[in-house]
């Protein structure tokens, strides 16, 4: 809105400079166009806003036929093109707050009702929610429905229930968690189909990724050891099989 009233602006500065030069000396210039913040003043209101406009561009076409099509130039470039490009931003702004507060009102909604149903079936009691009570929310059709309100793949979550619940440690180790009743809404939330993917969700992705990078090469590693020790083992076995073969084949070997 600010930029499209700038060039509204500069529209009526450059066009009020070029009608008072050209109409200089005419009745119609001393009229409408005597200074520079008068044109302006005269585009404004007959040019944008379309007062009168009529018999502006008739004493114009009679005594400058040029500054007749300039100010048609003028009508075109600010009330045809100007002001209908602000109102288009100004109707894209409302209609964009307007979306905005939909969804705000149908997320909190949403998070109402379902505040009861995790209340309901927490066991614990102490306000956290564990991955069996959540898939116990889930069995329920009422809580399936508000979520797909919101826009959420229910089927698509409960393949993903076990990436929400699982942490890793330091070491490395994954394990379960439980979850807060707004932490676990908002991660509700970021699985909405019409969510677009931003830089954080990237970064999520890549972290997630070398963990499980990480995870694998260490579990290789363990394995890796543990094949050695194994081949170890067998290769002592097989060093005292030898052995224990040795004296019975030195008497068999000196036997007549």
């Amino acid at each position: 809105v600010f930029f499209t009233l700038c060039l509204l602006f500069i529209l009526l500065y450059v066009f009020g400079i070029a009608f008072r030069q050209l109409a200089d000396g005419t009745d119609v210039g001393n009229l409408y166009f005597s200074s520079v913040l008068s044109a302006m003043y005269t585009l404004l209101i007959d040019g944008c806003l379309m007062d009168g406009l009529g018999g502006v561009v008739r004493q114009l076409g009679k005594e400058s036929p040029v500054c007749g099509v300039l100010f048609w130039i003028f009508v075109l470039l600010s009330s045809l093109t100007v002001l209908n490009m602000l109102i288009g931003v100004l109707c894209e702004v409302v209609s964009a707050v307007a979306a905005t507060e939909k969804e705000s009102l149908a997320v909190n909604w949403v998070m109402e009702h379902m505040k009861k149903l995790f209340d309901n079936l927490d066991e614990s009691g102490d306000g956290k929610i564990s991955k069996d009570e959540f898939l116990a929310i889930l069995e329920k059709p009422e809580a399936c429905g508000l979520l797909e309100e919101v826009g959420v793949d229910v089927i698509g979550m409960i393949d993903q229930v076990d990436a929400i619940f699982m942490e890793t440690d330091e070491v490395g180790a994954t394990q379960m968690k439980e979850l807060d009743f707004p932490d676990l809404m908002e991660v509700i939330l970021e699985l909405r189909g019409s969510n677009t993917a931003k830089v954080r969700h990237i970064v999520d992705l890549r972290k997630q990724v070398l963990q499980g990078i990480a995870q694998t090469n260490k579990a290789l590693a363990r394995m890796e050891v543990r094949f050695a020790t194994l081949d170890v083992k067998e290769r002592n076995r097989g060093t005292d099989v030898a052995r224990s073969r040795e004296p019975h084949l030195q008497r068999t070997a000196t036997m007549p």
